[in-house]
């Protein structure tokens, strides 16, 4: 079960892995400029964020949730081939739709995940970290195709990993049926208000740090192609940089857990946004495609601020709203939320009028906006235990 599962992660991972980080270069191949590029991107996200809440709802419903993943896996490999269209109109209907159909792979396969495990333990991190893997192995695999092939044809190595992917889903038991009492009342509507107007309760300050962090992340899930390429990289060395990326995400993660148990979860949201301001700053001044690919192990800084951030919205969260405030969490600075709405067409304006140095420079003051919110909370709530303990 557990090998099935994590071949499960591993192949949503590394079909992400192998085509949406090129999807950029792939429209730039179309004549897409740098702006439109930007809106399209923020299209796709717009229609996934629209969508997740009903593909949740047909899961939840129905329980057919391995029929989505199937979905998942097999309808975007059957029209991936029209991103090679030259007319605008057709790229952004294909872009929509491959959003769509792709969005619910995450909440889906975890809440799938977490219920069939559920007598198991924990072992969902074991589980999760493959998808990481795919990930940097599919951005690695890519880059190598793409310098032999020409990107027009990364569709059918997409297609083929996607079909394998579908595969894994043999022998997978179905997601187990949830009782419903309809006589339980709960306060919702109170809960979340305590959520995000509470007393002593900096949610939507956290929030609108954790915008600010993530938007800067679309310079390089969406333009790091396209920058490495200006920069004269070569096409099959761009999948080390997600090698790089993913081992340092990976290790991030793991030491991420044991620093918030033991500092807490604002101070290392501090650190991390801290890391995010170092990586775009560097970024301003470094062009050298072999250094480009070196920095991108301060992706890391994304596992460090991850861990902490789902560890601040499960604490902060009355119980009864505790999986609201992650989908609201999800969906303000996750990676089909708001802030990747806002970095997608700002970092595409800012590429295509003032270069990477402008897009960096940017993401850079970014982040430390996220530090200052992060700092004010801390304060706060430093300043609130030294009430507590005058009063006591």
């Amino acid at each position: 079960m557990i090998w099935r599962l994590r071949n499960l992660y591993f192949f949503i991972g590394i079909s992400i892995g192998v085509f949406l980080p090129y999807i950029s270069i792939l429209l730039k191949h179309d004549g897409v400029s740098n702006t439109t590029l930007g809106l399209l991107m923020s299209m796709g996200i717009l229609a996934a964020m629209i969508a997740q809440p009903l593909w949740g709802w047909l899961s939840d419903k129905f329980g057919i949730a391995r029929f989505i993943l199937v979905v998942v896996f097999l309808v975007p490999a059957s029209f991936a081939m029209f991103f090679n269209a030259h007319v605008l109109f057709l790229l952004a209907l294909i872009n929509v739709l491959y959003f769509t159909i792709k969005s619910p792979q995450f909440s889906v396969v975890n809440a799938y995940t977490l219920s069939i495990t559920a007598d198991m333990g924990s072992v969902y991190g074991k589980i999760r970290y493959y998808q990481s893997v795919g990930f940097g192995i599919g951005g690695y695999i890519a880059g190598l195709y793409l310098g032999h092939f020409s990107v027009s044809s990364l569709w059918i190595l997409f297609s083929l990993l996607s079909v394998i992917g579908a595969f894994t889903l043999i022998g997978l038991p179905p997601m187990p049926k949830v009782e419903h009492h309809p006589h339980e009342k709960e306060n919702f509507v109170q809960n979340l208000k305590v959520l995000l107007v509470g007393k002593q309760n900096y949610f939507l300050l956290f929030l609108l740090g954790a915008f600010f962090m993530n938007q800067t992340l679309a310079s390089f899930n969406t333009y790091f192609v396209v920058v490495f390429h200006d920069y004269g990289g070569a096409m099959d060395h761009i999948g080390w940089g997600f090698i790089i990326a993913s081992v340092g995400n990976i290790f991030s993660m793991i030491l991420a857990e044991r620093l918030t148990n033991r500092f807490g979860t604002v101070r290392i949201l501090i650190l991390a946004s801290l890391l995010y301001a170092l990586r775009w700053f560097l970024q301003i001044f470094i062009t050298s495609p072999d250094w480009v690919l070196v920095l991108q192990i301060l992706h890391g800084s994304f596992g460090l601020f991850f861990i902490p951030a789902v560890h601040y919205v499960a604490n902060n969260a009355p119980v009864k709203v505790r999986a609201t405030a992650q989908a609201i969490f999800g969906m303000v600075a996750g990676g089909m939320g708001l802030s990747t709405i806002v970095g997608n067409s700002l970092d595409g304006y800012l590429l295509q009028f003032g270069g990477p140095s402008a897009m960096y420079s940017v993401s850079a003051v970014s982040a430390v906006l996220a530090t200052a919110c992060f700092f004010y909370i801390l304060f706060h709530q430093r300043r609130a235990r030294i009430r507590e303990s005058y009063a006591q």
